[in-house]
C-alpha cells in the first residue's frame, strides 16, 4: 500500500489548477465538478451580458468577483489541502491522462460556449473597461476616468440621441474613441453660435455650473446643460471660449446607416465636424454605461449620460 501513497505537491497542484485539474489532483472530484460549473457559468455570463445587467454597477461586482475573490478562494483552497495531504493515496483519476483530458475539455468548452450563445465568436465579451485619456467628452469623462461599455446594447436597439457611445475609428478596433451621439440618420446638423440644431430647429441649452474636476484642468470654462426632446435627455457640454471656429458649421446632412458624433467639449473635441466625419453603424461598438473609477469620487459608480 505504501506504493500508493504519495504527498500532494503545491507546486504542482498550482500548475493543474492552470488546467482545471487541480482538484482532480488533489482528491476531491466534487469539488473539481463545483470549480468546473462556476467556471463556465462565469464565462457565459462575461460573454453574453444578461441584456445588459452585466454592465450595470451589479456587473462590476459580478466581475470583481469572478476576477479576483473566486480566483483567491481557489488558491488559497488549492494549497491548503495540498499542504496537508502528506498522506495522499492514490485515486483511480490521478492520471496523467485524467488531468490533459480535463484540459482539453474544458478548453472546447470555452470555444464552444460563444459559439452557441452568438453567431460571431469575434463579439469579444459583453462589457469593456475604458480609459478616458482625454478632455474631449469632459465634462462628464476627464482625463484618468475608467468606465464601462456595454457591448451588446446595439444588437438589438439602434444608438439614440444622448448616447456616450465607443467607436472603432476610422473602423479600426485598434482606435476606440468614445464621443455623444447628436445626429441620427437622415437628419441634417448644424452648430451655430454653439448651439446644436436639428433640421433647422435648436436643442434648448441653458448655462450651468461647471464641475470642479473640470474647472481644474481649463481656466474660466462656460459649461451648458443641453437637452434632447427625446424623452428629456439632458447632458452637460463645456464652451471653453466664444466664436471659435468650432462653433458655427455647415448643414450636414447625415446619410442612412450613419451617425454624428460630438465631443461635450466642443471647442477641444476632435469630432464629426472634422476629420472623423459621419460614423458607419457597424463602427459603434458600445454603449458607455458608468463610471467604476475617478479621481472624483462622487464620480464612481455615476451612470454616463
Amino acid at each position: 500500500m505504501a506504493e500508493n501513497i504519495r504527498p500532494r505537491r503545491v507546486w504542482l497542484a498550482l500548475l493543474l489548477l492552470l488546467t482545471g485539474a487541480h482538484y482532480l489532483y488533489l482528491g476531491r472530484p466534487i469539488r473539481f465538478i463545483a470549480f468546473t460549473l462556476i467556471s463556465l457559468t462565469i464565462w457565459i455570463v462575461l460573454f453574453d451580458g444578461l441584456n445588459g445587467l452585466l454592465a450595470r454597477p451589479v456587473g462590476g461586482v459580478f466581475i470583481l468577483a469572478a476576477g479576483f475573490l473566486v480566483p483567491l478562494v481557489v488558491i488559497v483552497d488549492t494549497i491548503i489541502l495540498a499542504v496537508r495531504q502528506k498522506n495522499y493515496e492514490i485515486q483511480s483519476y490521478n492520471r496523467w491522462w485524467v488531468y490533459a483530458l480535463t484540459l482539453l475539455l474544458l478548453t472546447l468548452a470555452n470555444i464552444a460556449i460563444p459559439g452557441l450563445l452568438r453567431s460571431d465568436f469575434a463579439a469579444g465579451y459583453a462589457v469593456r473597461q475604458f480609459r478616458s485619456a482625454a478632455l474631449s467628452m469632459a465634462p462628464q469623462l476627464t482625463i484618468g476616468d475608467r468606465f464601462w461599455a456595454d457591448m451588446r446594447a446595439f444588437e438589438t436597439d439602434r444608438p439614440a440621441r444622448g448616447d456616450i457611445v465607443v467607436f472603432a475609428f476610422g473602423g479600426d478596433e485598434n482606435q476606440i474613441w468614445v464621443k455623444r451621439v447628436m445626429g441620427l440618420p437622415g437628419e441634417t446638423i448644424q452648430l451655430r453660435d454653439g448651439a446644436v440644431l436639428i433640421n433647422g430647429t435648436p436643442l434648448a441649452r441653458e448655462k450651468t455650473n461647471c464641475p470642479p474636476d473640470f474647472r481644474q484642468f481649463e481656466d474660466n470654462p462656460l459649461c451648458y446643460l443641453e437637452k434632447s426632446g427625446e424623452g428629456m435627455r439632458q447632458w452637460v457640454t463645456a464652451d471653453l471660449k466664444a466664436d471659435s471656429v468650432a462653433d458655427n458649421t455647415q448643414v450636414f446632412e447625415i446619410p442612412e446607416n450613419h451617425y454624428f458624433l460630438l465631443g461635450d467639449n466642443r471647442d477641444n473635441s476632435l469630432d464629426s465636424r472634422f476629420d472623423v466625419g459621419f460614423v458607419p453603424a457597424e463602427d459603434i461598438l458600445g454603449r458607455a454605461s458608468y463610471i467604476f473609477w475617478s479621481r472624483n469620487r462622487s464620480k464612481v459608480l455615476a451612470p454616463l449620460r
